[in-house]
């Protein structure tokens, strides 16, 4: 009746039944879904309108989902590929972006020279927590190369950094004396 009523009434709710004419507010709950007929219908439609989708489909739609259903916080990250690791990030907030600023124009601009082997020497003086490995995610073979699988690891890497950040803070912190996103500019 669904599909029918979806056929030749698109885009209005079920009032009366299409064989006996019984206003479907006043008839028992579905007996299969033990909920309202109106809602039973609903559920049916809902079910076909997903088996006759594709996978391409299926993977679109859960890729959507996927990201409507994450923090607000993580969602700037499901689209965009996070960083290698977390010592790449400082290397750009530290070597370059830092570095960038006209005040390394004139008198300080030797150290601008030297930040490469500085960086290298602090780096390798100072080692950081090993960065914990992301966990694998199995999805099915149809899923494994589109949007919802390179959302999927996006945010696994995003995650990863950030522990990784929150345990490299205090090793840092005690290595330098700075505290990690303390530097303001």
């Amino acid at each position: 009746m669904a599909a029918w009523h979806a056929e030749h009434h698109q885009d209005t709710e079920p009032k009366d039944c299409p064989v006996c004419g019984t206003d479907l507010d006043k008839v028992p709950p579905d007996a299969l879904l033990d909920k309202a007929v109106k809602d039973a219908l609903a559920a049916c439609s809902e079910a076909d309108a997903d088996a006759a989708k594709g996978a391409d489909e299926w993977e679109r739609d859960a890729a959507r989902e996927f990201l409507d259903g994450l923090p607000e916080g993580l969602r700037a990250f499901a689209d965009k590929a996070p960083p290698e690791d977390l010592l790449s990030i400082y290397h750009k907030a530290y070597v370059e972006e830092l570095l960038a600023d006209r005040a390394f124009a004139n008198r300080l601009a030797p150290l601008k020279q030297n930040a490469g082997q500085v960086w290298e020497i602090a780096v390798g003086d100072n080692k950081l927590p090993y960065a914990p490995a992301p966990q694998p995610v199995d999805l099915p073979e149809e899923f494994r190369n589109g949007t919802l699988a390179q959302r999927i690891g996006y945010i696994v890497n995003a995650v990863v950094l950030s522990r990784h950040r929150a345990e490299s803070t205090e090793a840092i912190k005690r290595n330098t004396g700075i505290t990690p996103g303390s530097i303001v500019f």
